[in-house]
């Protein structure tokens, strides 16, 4: 321990926990365990729907102990990445919902992007569980500018030569930059920030809600 100084700590249960034993990771009242357990759910509905997500959001909610603080994940090293689990068409959606909930977003690298899992052929058996951690892709050069290398450990994604972090930042209309947009408006938006969780509306095509605070006579 250092004086002033905090230690975050989070984690990670089992996805076959219940939301319930999966809360427990948040302590006991007067008695703190982690600042909070990854929230893997959104990563582990077998459809995508506006009822379905608006389900896990209010799961975790109703679930979370008083006063805890929520985080919402899309992606992690173990899971296959959003544009190769739910389709391409879902980057966006899914980045804006984690951006706009209450609570931490918690972004694996290279979902701001959109980046794909590698296909399976250009992965030795031995490492069948890694889709998910080839290299960062940055630009069009060489091993998509992770590594000045002969070689990665894992192969770098086929399409990295137009997928990547530098075609995207020339794009007015890219994932990486509506993510950029968002995480920005997150740091000025104090509604966004701290505003309450209200739910308006859903059914199997969509999830309305707003973000409200006391005080304020708007909301997001």
């Amino acid at each position: 321990r250092e004086p002033g100084r905090y230690r975050f700590m989070g984690t990670e249960a089992s996805n076959q926990e219940s939301i319930e034993k999966t809360m427990m990771y948040y302590g006991k009242p007067f008695v703190q365990e982690a600042d909070f357990p990854f929230n893997f759910y959104l990563t582990e509905m077998s459809t995508i729907s506006g009822t379905t997500i608006f389900d896990v959001i209010k799961s975790w909610m109703k679930n979370m102990p008083e006063g805890k603080w929520p985080n919402w994940m899309i992606g992690g090293p173990d899971i296959i990445r959003v544009t190769s689990r739910i389709g391409k068409e879902y980057v966006n959606v899914m980045n804006m919902l984690i951006l706009t909930l209450p609570g931490t977003p918690i972004t694996y690298y290279g979902e701001e992007i959109g980046m794909e899992a590698i296909s399976a052929a250009n992965v030795n058996e031995s490492y069948a569980t890694l889709f998910s951690k080839s290299p960062m892709q940055w630009d069009n050069s060489s091993n998509a500018g992770f590594s000045e290398g002969n070689q990665t450990w894992l192969p770098t994604n086929k399409d990295y030569q137009s997928l990547n972090v530098d075609v995207q930042t020339t794009q007015a209309t890219s994932p990486l930059k509506l993510y950029q947009q968002l995480s920005s408006l997150r740091l000025s938006e104090l509604l966004l920030s701290r505003g309450w969780l209200c739910h308006v509306w859903h059914d199997a095509d969509l999830v309305v809600y707003t973000r409200e605070l006391d005080g304020l006579d708007r909301a997001f």
